[in-house]
Parts: C-alpha cells; structure tokens; sequence
C-alpha cells in the first residue's frame, strides 16, 4: 500500500470515527436535555416495548412447542403457513395444559414467568432452527419471483394497518377491560396467582368451574414477578392483541382452501370489514371471544383434509383444536361441532359401505380414526371436566344435576340454575315452534338486526352485513363448493348461537370463517369480470365507509372512551402526572386493607379485578352452596362461612341487588352488620372481620311488611314465610300474614321491617328501627322498584312462642 492509499485510508477510518464521537455526543445531549423534561426511565415506551417482548416469548413457546407436535403428528411436511397456523394454536392448547396442571400443584409463582415460554421455545427449538433456514429459502425465492404488486395493494395493507392501530390504541389503558374481565377472566387469573395454584371454591362459584383457556393466557400477565397492577392488565390485553393479530393474518390460509389456486397474501384485510370488532363489547377487551378465534382456521383445515382419508392423524388434530376452542367457551363447542361431527359420520358410513380404493385398510381407518379424535378431546379438556367431577361432583358443574349430585347444592339451586341463570341470563327464544322459526330467521337477518345491549350500539348494524349480502352471488359463480361447505358451518354454527344465548360478541370467534368465506366470494367476483368488479367494490366500500365511525362510538360501558382514554395516559407524562399507573385504585385500596392471607366473602359484588385478594362469592345464580334465607340464624351463617374458609366480609352499605329473597337479605344484613368485628368502610364498601366464636344473639323471627297490598299483604310474617324466589314459576308464592293489625301493632313485635315507599303509611314511625339496606326489586311488587329492611335496634325481641322455632345448625342444608 503505498503512502498515499496510507493517508487515504486514515483519513477515511477518521472521518468514520468523527461521526461516530459526533452522533453519539449528539445522542447524549439529546438524552441529557430531554430527561431533564420527562426523565427517560419514566417513559411509557419502556413499559409497552416490555410487554411486547413478553408476547413475542410467549408466542415463540407456543409456535416451538406447537410445531414438535404437527412435525410428529401429521403424516407429511405442510405447507409453510398452514403448518404455522396450526403449530401456534397446539402451541396455545400446550400452553392451556401445562399451566392448568401446574396450577394443581399450586406452583404458581414468578419464576414461572420466565421459565414456561423458556422451556416451551426449548421443546421445539431445533425444529425452529432448521424451519428458519427453510423460510430464509422461500423468501429469496419469493423475492426473485414475486410479480410486482397491484395498484391496489398498497390501500388496501394500508386499510388493514389502520384496523389494527384502531383496535391496539384502545387497549393501552387497563380500563379498557369489560365488565366480564373484571370478575371473570382477568379476575380469576389474578386470584390464581394470590393463592398460587387452582383451588377448589366451596360455595360452587360457576364462573371457576367454567372453561379458562382464555384465563390461563392472561394468567401470563399476571404471573410477572415486578411492576403494578397496570403493567399486569396491560400484558393481558397485550396478551389477547398479539393472539388477535395470529388469528387474524390466518384468515389467507382458510381462503386459498376454499380457492385453491390463488395466493391471497392480503385478504386478512377483510376482518376489518366487520367492524364490530372496534364496538364496546365486541372488540378486544380482556374477553374470551377472540381467543377461542385462534382456533376456528385450523379446524377448518384439518376437517378438509382429515375426510378425504379419514387419517387419524388429522382428526386427531381436528379434536384437538376443537377441545382448544371449548376450553376457552362451551358454547364454541356447541356452535362448531356439529357440522364436523356430521360430516365425520358420514364420511365414515362411507368408508364401512364402499371403502374407497385410494385408501388402504379404510375399514380400519373408519374405527381408529373417530376413536383417535374421542382419545385426543377427552385429554385436551382433562384438566376441566376431571377437576370439576372430583371437586364438586359434576364434570360441567352444575349443569348435569338432574342426573348427579353435585356439591355443594343447597335447596334453592334448582329455581336459580334454571329461572335465575338460564332463563333470565340468557338471551335466547323460546323452546316451541315460534323460537324454531325465529331461530331461522336469525341466521339470515342477524347482520341487521343486531343483539346487544342499547347502551352499546343498539339497533345499528354493525356486523356480518358483508357475508350475509355476498351469499347470493354465489349463485352465479363457479367452483364454489368449498365456500358452500363453510358457509353451511357458518350458518349452522350461528342458528346454535341464537338458540343458546345470542349477545353479539358470542360471534366473534366465527369471524375468521366469515372473512375467509367473504374474501373467497369477493375474489370470485373479481375474476368475473367488470360486472363482478364494479359491483363488489362499490358494496366494499359502502361497508367500509358505514363501519368507519365505529371505533369512536364513546359506548364503552365501564370507561366511554377508550381512545380518549388512552390519549390521556399518553400525555401524562407532558402532564406529571403522578398517578398514571394507578388503576382499579379503589379495589387496590380495599385489599390492602386485609391481611395477604385473607378470604373475602363479597356479597352481591361481581367485579374485584385488583383486589389481590382470595375471595368467596355468594352472589345467586352463580353459586350453589350458601342461601342466607335457609340458614336463618346467625349461628348457622356463622357456621357456612367458617367451614368455607371466609375470614372477612365485604358489602356495599344499605345496597341489596335483590338476587336473594326478602328473607336471605335480612338475615345477611343482621349478620354483617352486628355479628362481625372490627368494622370499618369506606371507598363505598362496608367491611367487618368473622369472629373467633359463634354469634349468640337471637336471629330473626318476626318480619313487619308495609306496603301496597298486591304481592304481599300488610302484616307480620314468619322469617321462613319471606323466603319466596326471585326467579320462576314460583316467585310471588307468598302466604297471607299471621297476623294483622296496625302498622303501630305490627312494628311492637317485629324484628325486622320491609317498607314499600311506593304506598307510604302515613304517621308511620320507625324509632327503634335502623335502615340496613335499599333492596332492588327485579320481577315483582308490582313495579315497586325499591323496597327499605329495617332491624330493630339492639337486636331481635325475646322470642314469640307463636313462632316457630328456626331450624337448627344441624338441620341447615348447605349442599356441600
């Protein structure tokens, strides 16, 4: 190198370092002066750029271990996207039973955080290693022979982008969570990590003995050994986006199935012509709906090519998808089985008659294959039906209690499983002729007639137009039969919908099926010509611009606007604010206030998410093991709650959601408000510890009723006589005072006084008595929507011989 190339090369390495020291001086500067604005290590960035590492680890387990189990189960290489779409969803039904089983030995704790999506990405990672170089190879091939790209791609990627910024923004604040999060999903995940492990509730909470898939993911959020509470709900919602997201670019998979032949990279877009999804309680709010999506693709595939040989291989992978999706919900069972299971049996008469020749030892095939499927569902769904069966006596508590005994089932369970959770919980026609025939009806109108609360979007359609108006156009295209099959899915999945319960959101996990049969359609009219061209574009866009306010509808029913919201939390910083990572604040304060080691019975409260606290709930209808009514004494309530662990009692003051009857509310509010210790309230809840020893005051026997004569009469009833149900054929079966008199008469002997302030007596006195709760009537008194209890003051009156004797502590039937 001779002397100048020397001086060259120098000059060259020290022009490289002058703007190296430069840059880095110029970065320096740039920190030093921001920071002293909005300190660095404050920023938001840090904590959603640690979210998204936690989802792509975790993602990353679920395609590792997910793709050892394809490799090994299915007969033959796949094609590289359908073989990620399946292996991510084994990955996520892998997820669902490692943690659920861990959870049984109550080794829930932080180090698991890390050490689940570690070992789940080591169990597949040199199968991820050698499918990299694979990918690496069809990517340099797809980039020397990929055709230059339409002009209306970019628009269209650039619509599908803006989708998913619409639906993400949202869910960067916690309070974007729906009720249903906040006592269901999110709140169960928060408890399991409380008490680290699965435990069995005692008074037969309904919501635990459900399927959690969906619950067991989130758990990931709140498994994370540091931050807050807001970090915790925000991995959560991250949790459920990216999952989303996988469900979401799926969709091109299932269309080049029902279109064999074209690549459609970009119909994923299509999702986003179903804006339901930006709607409060449609979109991505902590729920269970969309996580049960993921797996709605790769039954679809996996039925196609598991019937044409009948391979057990396929089906059982079929099964296992489908046992993904009904641990997430049953109802997702119920509305994507039936269709598979027929086709199954017919495919397999087939093969038993007239075994094909392509297909050797297809009798055998029709055994195992059916068999393998039945094996596969059962082990998927183990850890759910076994835990219910040994824990309270029924394998999908407490649905099978006509033909078990399930535990706990006290004696007013039947009225309120029935009349109090089926039939005035869910959204559903009539069981004769009529609901048949609005049922069908459903199928074609539901895009139009919408089923959701008024307060959210109301009458105004905003789902499935597309694919219900595309239908028809079917008709008159060729080589549709694929797209007939999914559409038949579709519709027999949406008939069981409207049978069973038909809120809306319920149908969100078919959606991948109808954008995929809604792409195929649109693709298929494409190809026909101007006509098909013109007409479908013009009907796309229509739907496009009538769906585009739907993610600033402010009809969020525990927030308003999300997006509001979240604008807010991303000026905070500009705004100091100090409490910006405080949420469920009044919760959190609630909990700390009891000891770590603390059950809180909550009575007639649902939502608890940052409680971090073990709970008892004794809400009706969703728990079977506790009627305050039965038990009647203090004595025996004392009792219940002591077998069950509670070691604190939680209520809103002077508020009844009248769930219970007259009797059970009076005979509660006697015993939290007098027979706890160590009372205190505040941030709108009343709070008493349980006591050492059993009560010994005596309970209530005499109940005054002052009111408008319709459903109860004026007089002095027996505490037992006010033990009516709310809910059922049986629910104004009230009997006819003992004893009658003037409200003066009536009130010297009464310990307890309900008051109709519909029908106000005038003169009428209350000293001696002190106000304990508003019941909310729900059904009945002739649309009195208040009635007032009051307890005498100093407690019950020396006991009237005319009355009889409550049952004793042993007699109580607690059915557990």
């Amino acid at each position: 190198m001779t002397p100048k190339q020397k001086l060259a090369r120098s000059l060259e390495v020290g022009r490289h370092v002058g703007v190296g020291v430069l840059l880095l001086a110029a970065m320096v500067t740039f920190v030093l002066a921001t920071n002293f604005h909005y300190k660095v290590k404050t920023w938001l960035f840090w904590h959603y750029a640690g979210y998204w590492l936690a989802c792509i680890a975790w993602g990353l387990g679920c395609l590792s271990t997910g793709y050892a189990i394809v490799k090994r189960l299915l007969p033959e290489p796949q094609p590289l996207r359908e073989g990620l779409v399946l292996s991510f969803a084994a990955g996520a039904v892998a997820w669902y039973l490692l943690v659920s089983t861990l959870g049984f030995f109550y080794l829930y704790r932080g180090f698991l955080f890390f050490a689940l999506p570690a070992f789940m990405i080591a169990i597949g990672a040199y199968d991820l290693f050698k499918l990299q170089r694979r990918v690496r190879g069809k990517l340099r091939v797809a980039r020397r022979t990929a055709a230059r790209a339409p002009a209306w791609a970019l628009p269209v990627i650039v619509f599908g982008l803006i989708g998913f910024a619409l639906v993400y923004f949202p869910l960067l604040v916690p309070e974007n969570l729906q009720f249903d999060s906040r006592w269901k999903h999110f709140a169960l995940a928060e408890e399991y990590v409380v008490t680290h492990g699965i435990r069995r509730f005692p008074e037969g909470w309904t919501v635990e003995t459900n399927p959690h898939l969906a619950t067991f993911v989130y758990l990931q959020g709140f498994l994370l050994p540091f931050g807050e509470l807001f970090d915790r709900v925000e991995l959560g919602a991250h949790l459920e986006f990216f999952v989303f997201v996988v469900s979401t670019l799926s969709i091109p998979v299932l269309v080049r199935r029902l279109v064999p032949g074209i690549r459609g990279r970009h119909t994923w877009v299509v999702r986003f012509l179903f804006p339901g999804v930006f709607v409060y309680d449609s979109s991505l709010t902590g729920g269970a709906d969309h996580i049960a999506a993921l797996f709605v693709v790769p039954i679809a595939i996996l039925l196609i090519k598991g019937l044409r040989e009948l391979s057990w291989r396929y089906l059982t992978l079929f099964a296992v998808m489908l046992g993904g999706a009904a641990m997430v919900k049953l109802t997702c069972l119920l509305m994507f089985a039936p269709v598979g299971f027929l086709a199954i049996g017919v495919r397999v008469l087939q093969f038993l008659i007239r075994p094909p020749a392509h297909v050797p030892r297809a009798r055998r095939a029709a055994i195992l294959a059916p068999l393998a499927a039945i094996a596969a569902g059962l082990l998927v769904t183990s850890t759910f039906w076994a835990k219910n069966w040994i824990w309270y006596g029924d394998p999908i508590y407490p649905s099978l209690f006509k033909k078990l005994t399930p535990r706990p089932w006290m004696e007013d369970a039947p009225d309120l499983f029935i009349w109090g959770y089926q039939d005035y919980q869910f959204w559903r026609p009539t069981r004769d002729l009529k609901g048949v025939w609005e049922t069908i009806k459903a199928v074609f109108a539901f895009a139009f007639v919408p089923h959701d609360y008024s307060r959210n979007h109301g009458s105004v359609p905003v789902f499935g137009s597309l694919f219900t108006l595309l239908i028809p156009c079917l008709i008159f295209l060729k080589k549709t039969k694929r797209i007939w099959m999914m559409v038949a899915i579709i519709d027999v999945a949406i008939f069981t919908w409207f049978w069973i319960h038909h809120q809306d959101r319920y149908l969100q996990p078919l959606v991948p099926w109808m954008a995929a049969a809604t792409a195929a359609t649109l693709i298929l009219l494409w190809r026909m010509g101007w006509v098909g061209r013109i007409g479908s574009s013009l009907l796309v866009a229509y739907q496009a611009i009538w769906g585009g306010d739907a993610p600033f509808l402010p009809t969020h029913a525990m927030v308003g606007s999300p997006l509001k919201a979240s604008i807010d939390l991303m000026s905070s910083g500009y705004r100091k604010d100090p409490n910006r990572f405080k949420t469920f604040a009044g919760w959190v304060a609630l909990g700390e206030r009891f000891p770590k080691d603390a059950r809180l019975l909550l009575h007639d409260n649902h939502v608890h998410l940052g409680l971090q606290r073990e709970t008892m709930n004794d809400w009706g209808a969703w728990q079977f093991g506790v009627s305050y009514g039965r038990l009647a004494t203090p004595q025996a309530v004392w009792s219940i709650l002591k077998e069950m662990g509670v070691t604190h009692v939680t209520w809103e003051p002077q508020k009844s959601k009248g769930w219970d009857s007259i009797a059970g509310d009076l005979v509660f509010f006697e015993f939290a408000a007098r027979e706890t210790q160590n009372r205190g309230s505040g941030g709108g809840f009343e709070w008493g510890a349980m006591t050492p020893e059993p009560p010994t005051s005596q309970p209530i026997r005499e109940v005054a009723f002052l009111g408008c004569n319709n459903t109860v009469k004026d007089g002095l009833y027996h505490l037992a006589d006010l033990h009516v149900p709310v809910f059922g054929p049986n629910n104004q079966a009230y009997v006819d005072p003992w004893m009658t008199g003037t409200p003066a008469e009536l009130l010297a002997r009464a310990d307890a006084i309900v008051v109709d302030n519909k029908c106000p007596k005038p003169g009428l006195g209350l000293v001696g008595f002190e106000l304990v709760a508003r019941r909310k009537n729900l059904l009945n008194f002739g649309g009195t929507k208040e009635l007032l209890l009051y307890l005498r003051v100093g407690g019950s009156l020396v006991p009237n011989p005319s009355a009889p004797a409550p049952a004793s502590q042993d007699d109580q039937d607690r059915g557990d």
